[in-house]
């Protein structure tokens, strides 16, 4: 039995070869997202924040989410470029590695944001009063093939503190005047903070004033004794400056060298100087005879 021969023209031919060519193409499509899924990690890094001043320590903190894996550790590094360019690698003059944290356990359900919270991290490989661009990098702890970058964040390394000054004019005035308080509170990068108070003798109602850099005159009230004026300033990484100037009043109505009374007792002065008249009349007088 012989089945018919079936003849394809030229034309028929063309048009098979279209379809299968199509066929071929959608299912390269369908197959490339399958074939080329790779680990990737997704995350936010929380901390440090950007625009903000450390001092000595910060926070690095990331929440972290694995996918297309079932490897659940990795390793974690804050990166900082002092160019201010995205720190995007690990090699040039300008990129330091702060830290890393190894064999952190994430999760491909979610990510998990306290799996990596380390506090007090050492700023000492970073430059004071530079500013940094910082990210979170994370990787499979073997050869990176899975690593991402975080947001960078510009941050501030400062651990400079601010630097208070105050004076006064005279050490000690009179009761019945005045006193001028000079003072003044700068900060190489930002000063968040400054207050300064004036306290007295009994009596006397605190003077407080929150200027940086200012200078007032006030009124003794007649009061005398020890009086006292403290400046504190502080900057935005937490860095603090104390300054403080001390002076007395004295009761101007004896004068500059007055001195009080000494509380009663028995005074030797006048018995000296009677002994002393007695003993100069018994040897010029009684014992030449």
């Amino acid at each position: 039995m012989k089945f018919p021969s079936i003849k394809l023209n030229k034309k028929t031919m063309n048009k098979t070869n279209i379809v299968l060519s199509i066929f071929a193409m959608v299912l390269v499509l369908t197959l490339l997202p399958i074939v080329s899924s790779a680990v990737t990690y997704a995350g936010t890094m929380y901390s440090p924040v950007a625009g903000g001043n450390y001092s000595s320590t910060l926070t690095f903190a990331i929440s972290a989410k694995l996918v297309n894996s079932t490897t659940l550790q990795y390793n974690a590094t804050l990166v900082c470029n002092s160019s201010g360019g995205t720190a995007s690698a690990f090699v040039g003059a300008d990129i330091v590695k702060v830290v890393t944290i190894t064999n952190k356990t994430s999760s491909p359900a979610g990510p998990l944001v306290s799996d990596l919270n380390k506090t007090a991290i050492s700023l000492a490989s970073l430059t004071d009063l530079m500013t940094y661009n910082c990210s979170g990098y994370v990787d499979n702890g073997t050869d990176q093939e899975w690593a991402f970058m975080t947001t960078a964040n510009l941050i501030t390394k400062d651990a400079t503190s601010p630097v208070c000054t105050v004076s006064v004019p005279l050490s000690n005035v009179p009761n019945q005047g005045s006193q001028v308080v000079t003072w003044s509170i700068t900060d190489a990068l930002s000063l968040v903070s400054s207050n300064q108070n004036i306290t007295g003798p009994t009596g006397f109602t605190t003077l407080t004033s929150t200027n940086a850099v200012s200078s007032t005159e006030f009124s003794l009230q007649n009061l005398v004794g020890s009086w006292s004026s403290d400046v504190l300033g502080t900057d935005r990484a937490g860095n603090t400056c104390l300054g403080t100037v001390d002076f007395t009043s004295y009761n101007n109505d004896y004068g500059s060298n007055y001195i009080p009374p000494v509380t009663p007792g028995t005074d030797f002065k006048p018995i000296l100087i009677l002994a002393g008249i007695g003993a100069a009349i018994y040897f010029f007088i009684i014992k030449k005879k």
